[in-house]
């Protein structure tokens, strides 16, 4: 299987390990991020976005990861129910109590 990951989640998450586990779990976090593909936001990939944005309806950040999924031929796997339907993921939604 194949893992792309957008450097600015690189940043965002390891931020977010920072904050709730420290630097030893954010260091793991990202080395392993680097296992997969490290994709940098670049103009044409932010163009393809900002399109696929447009067509899909679809705020910023998530039309970014969906470029990025379609630039490298990954799926997305996601809990957000703006991918529901989109071809570029698979939407699990969130388990309800009950």
């Amino acid at each position: 299987m194949r893992c792309a990951v957008i450097a600015r989640h690189v940043d965002e998450c390891s931020e977010c390990v920072f904050r709730q586990r420290g630097e030893s779990d954010a260091l793991q976090a990202i080395a392993l991020m680097h296992q997969g593909q490290v994709v940098d936001l670049d103009s044409s990939l932010a163009v393809a976005a900002a399109k696929i944005g447009v067509e899909q309806k679809l705020p910023l950040a998530d039309s970014i990861v969906c470029a990025t999924a379609r630039l490298t031929g990954a799926l997305v796997w996601t809990q957000d129910a703006d991918f529901d339907g989109l071809p570029d993921g698979q939407f699990l939604p969130k388990a309800t109590a009950g």
